[in-house]
C-alpha cells in the first residue's frame, strides 16, 4: 500500500514584538560597524507609517460620523418642535 504524500510546509507567525526588537538589533549592529542599512531603513519607515496613516483614517471617520449624528440629531429636533 502506497504511503501518503508528506509536505515540507512549516506555519510562518507575524510577531511585530520580535520583528522590532530584530530591526533594533540590526540597527545596533549596523550602527558599530559603521554601515547603513537602506533596506532595514525603508521597511521601517513603510510599518511606522502604515499605522500612523491607518490612525488619521480612523480619527476623521470617527469626526464624520459625530458630525452626522449631531446634524441629524439637529434636523429631528427642528422637526419634532416646528
Amino acid at each position: 500500500m502506497p504511503k501518503a504524500k508528506q509536505y515540507g510546509y512549516k506555519p510562518v507567525f507575524y510577531d511585530p514584538e520580535k520583528e522590532e526588537l530584530e530591526q533594533r538589533s540590526m540597527q545596533d549592529h549596523t550602527k558599530t560597524n559603521n554601515e547603513y542599512s537602506y533596506k532595514e531603513h525603508i521597511k521601517g519607515s513603510f510599518q511606522k507609517n502604515k499605522s500612523k496613516a491607518r490612525n488619521a483614517d480612523i480619527r476623521k471617520a470617527n469626526i464624520r460620523l459625530i458630525v452626522i449624528i449631531v446634524g441629524l440629531t439637529a434636523l429631528a429636533l427642528f422637526f419634532l418642535f416646528s
